[in-house]
């Protein structure tokens, strides 16, 4: 059995404050209670659900790509604080200069 899941979607004018122009937005959410989302119409959308065995290479793929991305920005913050205790032990010793 194939499996789906329906999701309304909400598609808003939107004119902020200090603004002359009409911005448009789909969302998830829905907004009326905003003074400069205006309504323009909504919609059910079914969508189909893939089977986990087809969809779960692609999810671990996005995870490894973070994994990567937080290791390079460790690496940059860690290599940072190496330079600044190197720099720091470069400096004469101030106990000496009495």
């Amino acid at each position: 059995m194939d499996k789906t899941r329906t999701e309304t979607i909400y598609f808003y004018a939107i004119c902020r404050d200090g603004q002359s122009e009409i911005e448009y937005r789909a969302s998830d959410v829905f907004m009326d209670c905003l003074p400069e989302y205006t309504l323009v119409s909504q919609k059910e959308i079914t969508f189909a659900l893939p089977d986990a065995k087809d969809i779960l290479p692609r999810v671990i793929g996005r995870l490894e790509d973070k994994r990567a991305l937080m290791r390079a920005a460790a690496s940059a913050a860690i290599t940072k604080v190496d330079e600044q205790i190197a720099s720091l032990m470069a400096l004469p010793d101030m106990s000496d200069q009495s």
